[in-house]
């Protein structure tokens, strides 16, 4: 038992409340003992203070009511009752449970907010209630309810008559639900319970944590600790871990664009300049690029060309356009469109647009294919392909390589390489796009280059390269370190040059190098970190010319007559994508976005994938993230300020295309499913009918979807999920003489 001293006085050991630490048993009759630690409160005379110290009392516990870790009340004892000189006190009741806490006022423990005996009482009512009336007929189940009931509420009043006292402290808590720190005597309430779990004792520490409302934010890191270069990139790998990947043009277009989260990657969508005709009229007259980088590349070679093509050939059709076995794509120097189906469901069966170039080389002993397709239809494309080549997953590159590459490979000797995120791919629309990366690249001397560079020249010195060209052509480069142009003057728009090819003008087979993971490695390898550039410009009076890296790239045309989507793209490895971006931008190329994109399809009159393509997987896929997304704006609205659709304008699907359901309802037919029409010829019968120069169709297809364009003659502007109706014979006749028709 602790000693008083002159100079501090303590409060009586006679009632104590501390910690049971330990459990034994004593003596030949082996009596349980617990070992408790109290806090007891000194009190200096001199310093006019209290100082709390810990100190250890064995207790007496004969019902053995205490466990380790519990809260009891121990009471101290005559010396006749003590079974040993040191057992001073013995164990009254226990006040807290370690795991389940006993309420201070009422002595009753408590499960997840409930009295245990409430809990005991309600099982015990329902199986008095549910159980016994079957065996005691002769009470009646309302009767039986009716007592337990009375019952209920006689134990209730008595247990409030208890709670309710005058002898409780002003402003007790002690009806309905109380907070983890109401449940803690006074004396042990403290202010930071609010929101620091740690503040409370170690028992209650996981019931209180579910009771604290507010998560209050920890201290961030100083801007000091925040700011460095390992920290940034740490923070810019773990939110893309979340978040969608990043391209390498995140950064630069966080700062100017609105982003969104697509398919698995974070992509600018608009501009906050807000600039609708300043990028259209750029696309039409000047020049404006686009950042397609997401797209997926994937390698089919084989050593059985005719095998890779019958292949392929099952997952297209020729109505719908080329094919993989067309003449001028296999020559190599073009990368074609193709209509991509699930194989033997054409028309349906729908999977989405792609491009594909053959790679073609002298030396080679196998053929090989590129294919760019969409990431939303990335898995559908990866398992038809597993299917039609009969392939295996062979192996995942480590990340040590710094490229996601999957190679699957079949028992016909054809392999396959699905590559993401190894390319930068940018378009560049407009007529001064081709002047404008002539000027934002400049040529290394690599000898294997030398006439792919030379015929390079005798394009970019002709006016007229984008509409003689045929639509894919590609020609491959070799570059020097968009840095080392970044001081080069803006170029204006004035034309200058030739205006026909030469007689002697003959494309160049294409270089594949920068399909080789070896290339793009060793270019990695190559650059310059931004540290060492600006030190070896600073060294030189005019700037540096050239640096070890020599960047492989493509240059494809794309020139369809489309309009404001016609251009150029260029494809270069990965590393040299912000750079090529910023060379681009200092040349005054106006970058665009998502949203832009979309209005560009809808100016040059071109169905834009996956937003039009609402036969295939992925354009319903979008068409039911669009839908909820606007439904959430229109249900955030006051009921009287919401358009009522069906009641006023007997609007039925105002948010979305039930093409399938209107398709039925006009044919009568249940199981008729829409699909778009992308037949050729089917589209040119449709035309030569409107133009009046046939009357008769002869195709038998009352599914099929067939894309219109409206001319408005008058004012009016129709958006999204907008209604065409077909006008009638006194409708037409007050349109021809020329009266406003309103529908």
């Amino acid at each position: 038992m602790p000693k008083t001293s002159v100079w501090k006085t303590r409060v009586g050991t006679q009632i104590l409340m501390g910690k049971i630490t330990d459990i034994t048993q004593i003596g030949i009759d082996r009596i349980p003992c617990a070992h408790v630690r109290c806090q007891m409160n000194e009190f200096n005379i001199y310093l006019k203070k209290y100082f709390a110290r810990s100190f250890d009392f064995w207790a007496l516990d004969r019902t053995s009511v205490g466990s380790i870790g519990d809260t009891v009340l121990i009471k101290r004892i005559d010396g006749s009752e003590r079974p040993k000189a040191n057992v001073s006190h013995t164990v009254d009741r226990v006040i807290f449970k370690f795991g389940n806490i006993i309420d201070p006022v009422t002595g009753r423990k408590i499960f997840k907010d409930q009295f245990s005996d409430e809990i005991d009482l309600k099982k015990i009512m329902i199986e008095k209630v549910v159980d016994e009336p079957f065996a005691e007929e002769s009470l009646l189940f309302e009767e039986k309810r009716a007592l337990q009931i009375r019952k209920l509420e006689e134990e209730k009043a008595s247990l409030l008559k208890a709670i309710d006292n005058e002898t409780l402290v002003a402003g007790e808590v002690t009806k309905g639900p109380r907070t983890a720190a109401q449940r803690l005597p006074r004396h042990m309430r403290r202010r930071a319970m609010a929101y620091e779990v740690r503040r409370f004792p170690r028992g209650m520490r996981e019931f209180a944590a579910a009771h604290i409302v507010s998560k209050h934010r920890k201290k961030p890191p100083s801007r000091f600790a925040r700011r460095k270069a390992s920290n940034i990139l740490k923070s810019y790998v773990r939110r893309q871990m979340t978040n969608g990947k990043w391209l390498e043009t995140h950064i630069w277009h966080a700062k100017r664009f609105r982003i969104v989260q697509k398919w698995g990657f974070k992509i600018a969508d608009r501009s906050y300049q807000r600039g609708y005709r300043s990028i259209l009229r750029d696309a039409n007259s000047h020049c404006a690029i686009r950042d397609h980088s997401y797209l997926t590349c994937i390698i089919i070679s084989g050593s059985d060309e005719q095998k890779i093509i019958e292949n392929l050939n099952k997952l297209c059709n020729s109505k719908c356009g080329s094919t993989f076995a067309s003449k001028h794509a296999l020559t190599g120097k073009f990368e074609c469109s193709i209509q991509l189906f699930r194989p033997n469901q054409y028309p349906k069966g729908f999977i989405g647009p792609a491009r594909f170039q053959w790679l073609v080389e002298e030396s080679a002993s196998e053929s090989k294919i590129c294919l760019w397709v969409h990431p939303s239809v990335n898995s559908e494309v990866f398992e038809i392909l597993k299917d039609v080549f009969e392939v295996e997953k062979k192996e995942f590159t480590t990340k040590e390589e710094e490229e996601s590459i999957e190679l699957l490979e079949s028992p016909q000797n054809i392999n396959i390489q699905i590559i993401a995120s190894s390319f930068n791919r940018f378009r560049l629309y407009g007529p001064l796009a081709l002047r404008k990366l002539s000027s934002a690249i400049i040529l290394s001397d690599d000898t294997r280059f030398e006439k792919h560079h030379k015929t390079w020249k005798t394009v970019v010195n002709c006016q007229r390269s984008l509409e003689m060209l045929m639509p894919g052509t590609v020609f491959s480069l070799s570059i020097e370190d968009p840095r080392i142009s970044f001081h080069r003057k803006k170029i204006g728009s004035a034309k200058c040059g030739i205006n026909s090819f030469p007689e002697e003008f003959d494309l160049e087979q294409p270089c594949t190098s920068i399909y080789d993971a070896e290339e793009r490695k060793k270019a990695r390898n190559n650059r310059l970190s931004s540290a060492d550039f600006e030190k070896q410009q600073s060294e030189k009076i005019e700037g540096l010319k050239t640096t070890p890296a020599k960047i492989p790239c493509l240059v494809i045309f794309r020139n369809s007559n489309q309009g404001v989507l016609d251009g150029i793209e260029i494809l270069i490895p990965q590393s040299f994508g912000k750079d090529f971006w910023v060379s681009l931008q200092r040349q005054g190329v106006r970058a665009s976005g998502l949203r832009d994109d979309i209005s560009g399809h809808l100016e040059a009159r071109k169905l834009c994938f996956p937003n039009d393509s609402l036969d295939s997987k992925a354009g319903q896929t979008h068409e039911s993230e669009m839908m909820a997304e606007i439904m959430k704006k229109y249900n955030a609205r006051p009921h009287n300020r919401r358009t009522k659709f069906w009641s006023a304008l007997s609007i039925k699907y105002p948010f979305d295309f039930h093409f399938n359901e209107l398709v039925a309802n006009w044919n009568g037919d249940n199981a008729s499913e829409a699909v778009i029409c992308r037949d050729y010829q089917i589209l040119k019968h449709f035309d030569a009918i409107l133009k009046g120069e046939k009357s008769e169709f002869d195709v038998d297809r009352k599914n099929l979807l067939i894309p219109v364009r409206i001319d408005f003659i008058a004012r009016g502007r129709p958006k999204r999920f907008a209604i065409i109706c077909a006008p009638n014979e006194f409708e037409t006749e007050k349109a021809t003489f020329g009266q406003k028709l309103t529908f």
